[in-house]
């Protein structure tokens, strides 16, 4: 099986295409990963699971939800958003897209 290469990066902007929520990109995977999570079998997601998904910090949320990358769509307001874990995983803001903190171990 071949990897799909993701189409947005860590730190972008997105849009939530059916919702609307604005939001930050904080992690990728490859493909679905959450099967050890509380999905019962038959509950699985309707979506491609073979196609990266993001774990998304919502705006104003203060939630992080985990989204297949069909369902997003690029930002283009390019104003940062409210989310009370941002400084967790980002140093500063910079035209359109947030700057990833540098580990410091």
């Amino acid at each position: 099986m071949s990897i799909k290469q993701a189409k947005f990066n860590i730190g972008q902007l997105v849009r939530h295409s059916e919702s609307g929520y604005r939001g930050v990109i904080v992690d990728i995977d490859s493909e679905y990963s959450r099967r050890d999570m509380d999905i019962k079998p038959g509950q699985e997601p309707k979506i491609d699971s073979t196609e990266p998904w993001y774990h998304v910090l919502l705006e104003e949320q203060n939630l992080q939800a985990y989204i297949a990358e069909q369902q997003l769509q690029r930002d283009n307001i390019g104003e940062p958003i409210d989310h009370v874990f941002l400084d967790e995983y980002f140093s500063d803001f910079e035209q359109d897209h947030y700057i990833i903190r540098r580990a410091l171990n």
